[in-house]
């Protein structure tokens, strides 16, 4: 039943009441009704025959008689008055309407709320494993600086002692008797060899150390380099291969040396150094 059926409904029952369309025995002719109503009149024969189906089939759901009857209809009026009265049809179509209405509401909500439980349990889990990463990860960086205060200690065969710090090596020479200055050398290793300082110390290729060398000590390689450090003449480079390069300009960057290095210095292979 649509609005504009529950409304041809309700004048269709209200002038099944009026006494000019009735005849013997208080019996109401379809035709006299219909011809008698300008809305009616303009509906089909279809849609007569549908409006006083849905008469008969609503008046077993309520359980009140309004009309039996094919072509010629015994009408109960006092039946169909406080039908009327009460609302009649449109107010029966405005109830069902809102009745399907909620229920499409509760069905639309049903589904949401799955989609947002579904959503939600999705997101926390994601969110979840991205704290557990954050956490992982924070503390994967408060242990670094723990790990980076671990040392390695070394004594060469002269009695100097290096000590090894991550990249950055100082050296305690047996003999420190000068200025007590140091020096901050930085060397690269340009070669496809290691670079031993002592047994177990070495220089990686395409890796780097520091070394916070005394004054009055020197730096030996296993290559045959090496660094010299006096009060008299500064630093001397002991160089005959020709494997060292020093660093400056823009070089200092493209090598990422720090800037408190006093001395950089590439290590190349044989023939290519400065």
């Amino acid at each position: 039943m649509t609005k504009k059926e529950s409304i041809l409904l309700d004048i269709l029952l209200k002038d099944f009441t009026k006494v000019e369309y009735k005849g013997n025995a208080g019996m109401v002719n379809i035709d006299k009704v219909v011809n008698g109503n300008n809305q009616l009149k303009k509906l089909s024969k279809s849609d007569i025959k549908k409006l006083l189906y849905i008469i008969r089939k609503e008046q077993v759901k309520i359980g009140i008689n309004l009309i039996t009857g094919e072509s010629i209809f015994l009408t109960y009026d006092s039946h169909i008055n406080d039908f009327l009265d009460g609302g009649g049809f449109e107010l029966k179509y405005k109830k069902e309407r809102r009745k399907l209405i909620t229920k499409r509401l509760v069905f639309i909500i049903t589904i949401l709320t799955f989609i947002l439980l579904i959503y939600s349990t999705f997101f926390q889990e994601a969110w979840e494993k991205e704290q557990q990463e954050k956490t992982n990860e924070i503390l994967k960086q408060s242990e670094q600086p723990s790990e980076s205060k671990k040392e390695n200690r070394w004594t060469d065969s002269n009695g100097n002692i290096f000590i090894e710090k991550g990249n950055e090596i100082s050296i305690i020479p047996a003999k420190y008797n000068k200025t007590g200055k140091e020096y901050k050398v930085f060397l690269h290793n340009e070669t496809t060899e290691n670079i031993e300082i002592i047994e177990d110390l070495i220089i990686k290729p395409k890796e780097f150390k520091v070394f916070n060398v005394s004054d009055g000590d020197t730096l030996k390689l296993d290559n045959g380099v090496k660094f010299m450090f006096g009060e008299t003449y500064g630093l001397e480079v002991d160089d005959k291969k020709s494997q060292v390069s020093g660093l400056g300009g823009k070089y200092l960057t493209d090598y990422g040396v720090p800037n408190e290095i006093d001395f950089a210095f590439v290590i190349v292979p044989v023939g290519k150094g400065d």
